[in-house]
Parts: C-alpha cells; structure tokens; sequence
C-alpha cells in the first residue's frame, strides 16, 4: 500500500488548450514551483510520448542497444514549450509512441 501511496501519474496537455497531443509521466515523488513553471519527478520516472507529439532530443552520448535508444550527459528533450532534463534517458518503442525510463527529469514550461 505505501508504494501505491508514494506513486504519481500526472496527465499534462501540451501545447494549445485544445490540444489532442498528450504526456503521461509516472515516478514515486513529484514536485511542483510555485509559479507552476517547473515540475520536478523523482524515482522510476516512465515518460510516455505520443506518436503526434512532435519532440526533438540531445544528449552527450547517444547509444542504441536492442532496439533502446540511451542517452546519457546534459539530456534534453522538448516538446511544445516543455523543456525535459535529466542526466539519463532510455526511450524504448512501442506501439503509440515511445516510454522514456530516467531515474529522475526536471520539466520546465516557457
């Protein structure tokens, strides 16, 4: 019951109001700013993106094992006006999208 009470979905719209284009984020803690700008999500994060979100990614190094794409130092993923960071990322294919894996991402609104 404790894990059940530590976990944290949140479902974001990005871009316009009426925007079909969705975000899933899953991880064990979640912190938001004040001014609602800057959300912070911390262990076992699953980010799940839509095939119709358009988003570009960088990272220091770029590895692809098995099909996974890894991507590790300075970790930037942007979608809409939400920049993602994180030190790790695994984005693994699916069906609807892709499902990034990070230990923990820092996303930011403009």
């Amino acid at each position: 019951m404790k894990l059940v009470n530590k976990m944290v979905l949140s479902t974001l719209l990005v871009g316009a109001i009426f925007s079909a284009q969705a975000l899933e984020i899953s991880a064990q803690t979640h912190t938001t700013s004040l001014d609602l700008k800057v959300q912070t999500y911390i262990g076992n994060v699953h980010m799940k993106l839509d095939n119709n979100l358009k988003t570009t990614s960088q990272g220091d190094v770029v590895t692809v094992v098995d099909g996974e794409t890894t991507m590790t130092g300075n970790v930037e993923i942007s979608f809409g006006k939400t920049i993602a960071t994180t030190e790790k990322a695994t984005f693994v294919n699916t069906e609807f999208g892709y499902v990034v894996k990070m230990d923990a991402v820092t996303l930011t609104y403009k």
